[in-house]
């Protein structure tokens, strides 16, 4: 159970007041902020990619370029798209994975 200090709102009560009263740096599961806004990815190896660190910072658009067979592709989908799709699954109850 999360407890709610005095004079915060839960993000139930900040939601049914209105959009402004929603702070969008908070995360609902723990109810603290992000540490740094960034996408920390460190030592990624697949296909192409050869052991690379990058950090991406949360609430901005990023654009991956490079030339062909880069490790673009491997990059975007292998690793961070795989990720994101596996956090979420771990996410899950054992009774909504089976489905």
């Amino acid at each position: 159970m999360l407890d709610i200090p005095s004079g915060q709102l839960s993000l139930t009560e900040a939601g049914l007041r209105g959009p402004e009263s929603i702070d969008p740096m908070v995360n609902a599961a723990s109810g603290s902020a992000p540490v740094d806004g960034r996408l920390i990815i460190q030592g990624a190896r697949q296909n192409n990619l050869k052991n690379i660190s990058l950090e991406i910072p949360h609430d901005q658009v990023t654009v991956i370029t490079g030339i062909s067979g880069s490790g673009k592709s491997s990059l975007a989908f292998e690793t961070i798209f795989a990720e994101g799709q596996w956090r979420y699954i771990e996410s899950l109850s054992t009774y909504a994975r089976m489905f």
